[in-house]
């Protein structure tokens, strides 16, 4: 290849090169003592003042609450800031004394205010297993998690551990941000030009 088209075809990259970095965006693995409050910024809805906490450095929800949407609930705020295709994954487990009718689910919200139902899975006893869901990858900015239980009984109980939330952020190359990127018509003009000054020197 002609030199100079070579150097074109290596600018052009340059300049539009960029590539998706995963990064770990909150981590949350419950690892405190045993007691009535979570912590770590989460908030609790519940009827009692134990049916939300922590136990065994796990989440516990627990009980009905009295709302009509949802029983026992943790809420969280998490600012998405820059990533896209989030993903989260946790452990989950619940009691023996759960049946298929309960459930454990996740919903999101942009506002706190209006939810929408992400994951959800009916109980009814098991061991620990691990979920994996997304959030729309055109989210930005806050947004808040809630992770909330349906369930018949008081004795009814789900738990949660090693929740990970990550996403993708867009990485440029170190010569386009060196070099802020020109307009894309100044650009393609910039590949048009080096192009055709390489095919006139090559003939």
């Amino acid at each position: 290849m002609n030199q100079t088209l070579w150097m074109a075809a290596v600018l052009c990259s340059l300049f539009f090169s960029q590539s998706n970095h995963a990064a770990l965006i909150f981590a949350e693995d419950f690892a405190r003592s045993n007691g009535s409050s979570v912590g770590n910024g989460w908030l609790e809805i519940e009827k009692d003042a134990n049916d939300v906490g922590l136990w065994k450095q796990s989440a516990r929800l627990r009980d009905r609450s009295g709302n009509s949407h949802f029983d026992a609930a943790l809420t969280r705020s998490l600012n998405l800031g820059g990533f896209q295709d989030i993903t989260i994954s946790f452990d989950w487990r619940a009691t023996n004394s759960t049946e298929p009718s309960d459930s454990l689910n996740l919903s999101w919200s942009q506002d706190n205010s209006l939810w929408q139902d992400l994951w959800s899975t009916p109980l009814g006893g098991s061991d620990f297993t691990t979920a994996t869901t997304g959030i729309l990858p055109a989210l930005t900015g806050d947004i808040w998690l809630r992770f909330w239980v349906d369930v018949s009984a008081a004795n009814e109980t789900a738990y949660l551990d090693n929740l990970r939330v990550s996403g993708s952020q867009p990485v440029i190359s170190a010569f386009a941000a060196a070099n802020p990127v020109p307009e894309p018509g100044s650009l393609a003009l910039l590949c048009l030009g080096l192009a055709c000054l390489g095919l006139s020197q090559r003939r």
